[in-house]
């Protein structure tokens, strides 16, 4: 009995799924382009009168133009500097290691050997 309520609920389930399929595709079709006789050129026409246009002015574009490639370029002469010069610096540094500049074993400084001294007090003195 339940396999078969079963089979009865899954075949509702699909009839009422086919039905709404349907209605859809029937319920929103677009029936107003054949109802036009002329294809709605006229109303084309008329929807489009209320449109602004844009007037360029090519004069003030240009000089915005001019204006924007000699800030661009400034901007790359600045970068090529602070690339070279971090460059120079690098190399320095990495010339620098290699030589071998400020370590120890180029000093040529003897070193003294330390002196410990002896820091007793009466206390320590009298316990020893």
């Amino acid at each position: 009995m339940a396999k078969k309520f079963g089979k009865f609920l899954a075949f509702t389930a699909l009839t009422g799924a086919a039905c709404a399929a349907v209605y859809y595709v029937l319920g929103n079709r677009k029936d107003d382009f054949y109802d036009d006789v002329d294809g709605g050129s006229s109303d084309f026409f008329e929807k489009k009168a209320d449109r602004e246009y844009v007037s360029l002015n090519t004069e003030e574009i240009k000089e915005k133009a001019g204006e924007l490639k000699e800030k661009a370029e400034d901007t790359k002469e600045v970068i090529m500097n602070k690339l070279n010069e971090a460059a120079e610096e690098l190399k320095e540094k990495a010339k620098e290691a290699a030589e071998g500049v400020g370590l120890v074993k180029d000093n040529d400084k003897e070193t003294e050997d330390f002196e410990f001294e002896d820091f007793t007090t009466e206390e320590d003195g009298e316990d020893a």
